[in-house]
């Protein structure tokens, strides 16, 4: 019996018997929390259930005491299993061999947006921000447009690596715009004519769910995958989530390295309730926080090690600017 049975089956036996719901509801809610006691589904699964069939049964004028069947409901915890990535391990999945990997595991590391704002994402959002004529980091407009819309930033390991992604696109022949998505499908880089692959001149935007895919092809192919519960076969949870767990590891970074709590909530596209109001943060006051965790929050060691010179050379320049500033004061007052 498929599904639409089940719910016209449902439907007249709950109006022709007023305890029928009540019933099924409390039968299926015990049955479900002894999956729980095993460990097979969450808490948070149950309710989902729950609130799917509460739905139908409202939207069909079916009357219970949802009240008192909710309280057999199980408590659902507030935070999840899952941990973190390391950075060794989003260091070997950029490894991966498909051009795409490098700025995607980048821009998300470094900013921490979140998956579904690859669906919004064009190259026009993408803004360097320079200092001495020196890229310290990249403003991201991120859901543009939206409601929610807000900005972050990158680093400018990652903005370099977009800038390779665009800049290889525009070499096969693709014409780049301001309007041109970050991410597309590949296309035939050789004379050969196998495979089934799509035309760079027609790039076919790659939305959130098809970079999820890319990253669980990379997840695995780089041996970096981790079931949470090994040898049971039917578990397909990870120890850290393929998407949202970069989003956790730049959360981290900025914790740990004692970013303003108000100022780290904004990069990362939170709510922060009342202080919407009364704090307007500027794109500099969000970039000296964001500064301090640029070398964090870079993978590439040879590419670090660039940026501090850089920094430095730059703080040598401030430096120098600043005793000829006291030197010609000196000589104003008559001192030596």
């Amino acid at each position: 019996m498929n599904l639409k049975s089940q719910a016209l089956q449902f439907l007249s036996e709950a109006k022709r018997n007023d305890q029928f719901v009540y019933h099924a509801f409390v039968n299926f809610i015990v049955s479900q929390n002894k999956r729980v006691d095993k460990k097979d589904i969450t808490p948070g699964t149950v309710r989902n259930y729950y609130k799917a069939a509460k739905l139908f049964c409202e939207m069909n004028d079916i009357v219970v005491n949802w009240k008192k069947i909710g309280k057999g409901l199980l408590r659902e915890k507030q935070y999840g299993d899952d941990r973190i990535p390391t950075f060794d391990e989003i260091t070997q999945l950029m490894k991966y061999p498909d051009r795409r990997i490098k700025p995607m595991v980048l821009v998300m590391a470094s900013s921490g947006i979140r998956s579904g704002a690859w669906d919004y994402l064009r190259w026009k959002h993408i803004t360097p921000i320079e200092r001495q004529s020196k890229i310290v980091a990249a403003n991201v407009l991120v859901y543009s447009g939206e409601p929610d819309e807000y900005f972050t930033f990158i680093t400018p390991e990652a903005y370099f690596a977009l800038k390779e992604w665009m800049e290889f696109r525009s070499s096969y022949g693709e014409k780049i715009t301001g309007e041109s998505y970050l991410m597309r499908d590949m296309w035939q880089t050789t004379n050969h004519k196998r495979g089934s692959v799509g035309l760079v001149s027609y790039p076919k935007q790659l939305k959130s769910s098809g970079i999820k895919s890319l990253m669980e092809r990379a997840l695995r192919s780089q041996g970096v995958e981790k079931i949470l519960k090994q040898g049971t076969s039917h578990n397909t949870r990870r120890e850290w989530k393929i998407l949202h767990g970069f989003r956790k590891y730049f959360n981290s970074v900025l914790v740990n390295a004692n970013v303003n709590h108000i100022k780290k909530e904004r990069m990362m596209g939170h709510d922060t309730r009342l202080e919407n109001n009364y704090f307007k943060p500027t794109q500099e006051d969000l970039l000296s926080e964001y500064l301090k965790v640029v070398d964090l929050l870079t993978f590439n060691e040879e590419f670090r090690l660039r940026q501090k010179i850089e920094k430095l050379e730059i703080e040598k320049t401030e430096f120098e600017a600043l005793a000829a500033d006291i030197s010609q004061i000196k000589k104003k007052v008559g001192l030596k």
